[in-house]
């Protein structure tokens, strides 16, 4: 079945991102202002919810500082009312994320769902459309810090193997997204899995060395339990890069993890609510794509 995909999208898309790869602090502000207003119209027209928590904002005009905060559980209170799709029902929506064999498969044909792991005490659930993966794919491929990264999975390219190393019995982010490249890549098939960081460590060794990946990627407390099994030789991958995400990775892991497997670290800040929001340079600093997400601590 394949997966949600526009190409007219990510088209446009792609040419907007690298429009503003080097686009002044002006245009980048003028951009956040501009995606902001229509986020907020569209949500005051097609969200229930919304129509009545931003009554009186005027997009455009009212400052973000100014907008009512909402949380992770008061949106799942009101998911029927918060969505601007009225087919999006929360309870056929969680039946749909319960079935494991339907990870990366599209829902209602238009949307990938997925779910986060609930750090905050509050699971949510994210419904995507072709607009918002044709912005995460254009990022995480044209970026600088991303786009090395990307080439050698192309079907010119020299052959690589990919691992990812995570949660993979749910529907979240990061395994939805690796399934779909596959669904969307179908010789990526064999060269790209998926592999469950819930397994006693020799099985996961073991399943490993038997793949024999270039790439792995993983959280950083998982990359430092795959250094330590490669230090002592059980873990025996050749890689060419080790990916991050998910987790704060610091200088200390990033060390350990690079001298282990003789590689660079790669690292990457996304969330379940916008998978791209910061790539990596060069000198290890993450750099907010700031012309499509506005971010506060």
């Amino acid at each position: 079945m394949a997966s949600v995909f526009d190409f007219l999208t990510l088209s446009a898309v792609s040419l907007d991102v690298m429009a503003c790869r080097y686009a002044p602090a002006a245009a980048v502000v003028s951009r956040q202002q501009t995606r902001l207003a229509k986020l907020l119209a569209v949500a005051q027209h097609g969200s229930r919810f919304y129509q009545h928590h931003l009554r009186g904002v005027v997009p455009g005009s009212t400052p973000l500082q100014a907008l009512p905060v909402v949380n992770k559980s008061l949106l799942m209170a009101n998911f029927d009312d918060w969505v601007t799709d009225p087919q999006l029902k929360l309870a056929e929506v969680s039946a749909f994320i319960r079935d494991p064999d339907r990870i990366a498969q599209p829902y209602l044909g238009n949307y990938l769902v997925w779910e986060s792991s609930g750090t905050s005490n509050q699971p949510g659930i994210f419904v995507q459309d072709a607009q918002a993966l044709a912005v995460y794919d254009a990022l995480e491929a044209l970026r600088p810090g991303t786009a090395p990264r990307v080439t050698g999975f192309l079907p010119w390219s020299p052959r690589q193997r990919m691992a990812f190393v995570g949660a993979i019995g749910g529907h979240f982010a990061s395994v939805v997204s690796m399934q779909r490249l596959r669904q969307l890549n179908p010789w990526l098939a064999q060269d790209l899995r998926c592999f469950s960081i819930l397994q006693p460590a020799h099985g996961l060794v073991d399943e490993l060395n038997a793949f024999a990946p270039n790439v792995i990627a993983t959280y950083p407390t998982a990359a430092t339990l795959l250094a330590q099994e490669a230090s002592r030789g059980a873990l025996r991958s050749t890689l060419d890069e080790v990916w991050t995400g998910g987790e704060t990775l610091s200088l200390a892991v990033r060390q350990r993890v690079s001298q282990a497997f003789t590689c660079p670290v790669r690292n990457s800040y996304g969330a379940s609510e916008f998978m791209s929001i910061a790539w990596e340079c060069r000198c290890g600093s993450l750099h907010v794509n700031a012309d499509w997400v506005i971010l506060e601590p």
